[in-house]
């Protein structure tokens, strides 16, 4: 199980030039949030637009999509039918899908009958990479050919990938990466296990985050990471890649946000730090040294500005 990164980083990020159009950067689509469960649509659509995607279109309920529109200013932002995702909407959101580079089937979206048969309806009728939040991934019991074979990531947690396998939840690192394995293999896509070390496996191989995140139980740190994996996935990266590396990504940020505001640092305090993990990835030449993995702030690093207070 090795702790660093299984390629460059930085070559993700290529330098932006001149000729480089408004979608050069990925146009992605977040399907998330209630009207109860908001702030998954607004970290998801705040996280994938600062992990670099060039324009994000978020579907969501009524009131989650008012807090999109509040907080995302940059977010495209289309309101659903009722008060959570059904049926009613599959149609509205394939077609937002025909111009999207990438999907997040993310979080707060719920397990009712409802919702549950609308997300089997929806991953069937998309052709574009996906990936499919925890919260939803009862949908794909029984019905696991939506996924297998394609271009997909399905984040979760260790306890619902053992609940899925009909396992107990692994107890110790090497439990969690051989069950990964397995269920990658079954699955025949890319799985990222969230928590304080990420795990990411598809069906020939795996990956161990090099940088443990101390901040993985806080609200919202898996809309983080979801949102910068599909940022990459809708630039072209491949699914294993991309979560990889937003999962390193995720890490840092909170990380940064950390050193200025401790453990009262916020889901959307670590969102703002995504471009400096970018910023200091690229300069780690001349301003930081490589830990694990991932590039960390040197001592001699200034230290990050404090954001604005989240709204």
């Amino acid at each position: 199980m090795g702790g660093t990164l299984p390629f460059d980083l930085t070559k993700l990020y290529p330098e932006r030039t001149p000729d480089f159009t408004p979608f050069t950067g990925g146009h992605a689509l977040v399907l998330a949030g209630s009207d109860r469960a908001t702030a998954p649509a607004v970290l998801s659509a705040a996280a994938t637009l600062r992990a670099g995607a060039d324009a994000v279109t978020v579907l969501a309920p009524p009131g989650a999509a008012e807090s999109v529109r509040a907080h995302v200013a940059e977010a495209e932002t289309v309101s659903l039918a009722g008060p959570v995702f059904s049926g009613l909407d599959v149609e509205l959101v394939v077609e937002e899908a025909e111009v999207a580079d990438a999907v997040l089937i993310g979080g707060g979206l719920g397990t009712r009958d409802e919702t549950v048969r609308a997300v089997r309806a929806l991953i069937s009728e998309l052709d574009v990479p996906i990936i499919v939040n925890g919260d939803v991934t009862p949908a794909l019991h029984g019905h696991e050919d939506l996924v297998k074979g394609r271009a997909a990531v399905i984040a979760l947690s260790a306890r619902a990938l053992a609940h899925g396998a009909g396992k107990e939840t692994p107890k110790t690192m090497d439990d969690l990466v051989a069950l990964a394995n397995a269920e990658a293999q079954r699955l025949q896509t890319t799985l990222l296990v969230e928590g304080p070390r990420a795990v990411v496996a598809d069906a020939k191989r795996h990956h161990v985050a090099g940088l443990a995140s101390a901040y993985a139980a806080k609200t919202g740190h898996h809309c983080v990471v979801e949102g910068a994996t599909l940022a990459l996935l809708a630039r072209g990266v491949p699914a294993y890649e991309a979560s990889s590396a937003a999962a390193h990504l995720g890490a840092f940020a909170f990380d940064l946000a950390a050193l200025t505001l401790g453990d009262g640092l916020l889901a959307a305090d670590a969102v703002t730090f995504l471009p400096r993990a970018l910023v200091e990835a690229r300069r780690r030449a001349a301003t930081t040294h490589l830990s694990n993995g991932i590039v960390t702030p040197s001592p001699l690093a200034p230290a990050p500005a404090t954001p604005a207070p989240p709204s």
